[in-house]
């Protein structure tokens, strides 16, 4: 093998490996994506768990005989219904526009996995050019 061959094989070897390892890096970019993903929807879940336990709060506080208060009780019930419904509202707003940006790290981590693999393919075809190549010039040697 001649040395510009030679010199040819190392810098397709350098750039493959430059390649891969921008692709492996990706790989890593999309993982920590999906891993603040993960973090949202579990702060997402713990958010509702604290409005259930409000909803326990009250129910048992209606429980434990509060009866002879009932007008404060039901006073007090309205205020924290529409308290609790307008904190709710607000909480859905602010999760319907996390799940929004959420959807667009997910939309561009797909995206970015296809043109990872539409280099890889190309990456992979233009490998196999070079081989059959190399075939060609072993042949005539």
């Amino acid at each position: 093998m001649d040395t510009e061959t030679k010199i040819a094989f190392e810098k397709l070897g350098q750039k493959m490996h430059e390649g891969f390892g921008e692709m492996h890096q990706g790989f890593g970019e999309m993982h920590r994506g999906f891993e603040k993903v993960r973090e949202e929807f579990e702060g997402v879940r713990q958010e509702f768990e604290g409005v259930r336990q409000e909803f326990k709060k009250v129910r048992q506080e209606m429980k434990d005989g509060l009866q002879e208060t009932t007008k404060n009780l039901t006073d007090f019930i309205v205020f924290e219904t529409s308290h609790l419904k307008k904190q709710m509202d607000e909480q859905f707003e602010e999760t319907r526009g996390r799940i929004g940006v959420l959807y667009e790290h997910v939309d561009g981590f797909i995206n970015l996995h296809k043109t990872l693999d539409m280099e890889l393919a190309a990456t992979r075809l233009q490998q196999g050019r070079l081989e059959d190549r190399v075939s060609n010039l072993e042949a005539k040697a």
